[in-house]
């Protein structure tokens, strides 16, 4: 279950640093309102990037566990979960917030 979970997020990973990307060029098809301006799709692209680096960190963790659970036969430290999940939520959170926040001064 824990190399299910780390695959999926090094997939969310991808997802959201190639949508960062085209966000950064201005040409996202995902989310087009960021594409007005340069100043907001800096922004938002930055937002995109720190979801993407949350995953990316919170599968290396939930990896890290495994591979401990698979070579010492030991009970996988449950800190190191918990950290693995504070850091995939914390960081989509955060960034979901400011996109949100971005989106709702592009409306006013």
């Amino acid at each position: 279950m824990m190399l299910l979970y780390s695959i999926l997020l090094c997939c969310i990973a991808i997802f959201f640093f190639k949508e960062a990307k085209s966000i950064s060029q201005m040409q996202s098809r995902l989310l087009p309102d960021f594409n007005k301006h340069t100043f907001v799709a800096k922004t938002a692209a930055k937002q995109i990037r720190l979801i993407s680096y949350s995953s990316a960190i919170s599968a290396t963790l939930m990896l890290l566990a495994f591979v401990y659970n698979l070579f010492t036969n030991a009970a996988t430290p449950k800190l190191l979960i918990a950290l693995s999940f504070l850091a995939y939520g914390g960081g989509f959170m955060v960034g979901m917030y400011h996109c949100y926040k971005l989106k709702k001064e592009l409306g006013n």
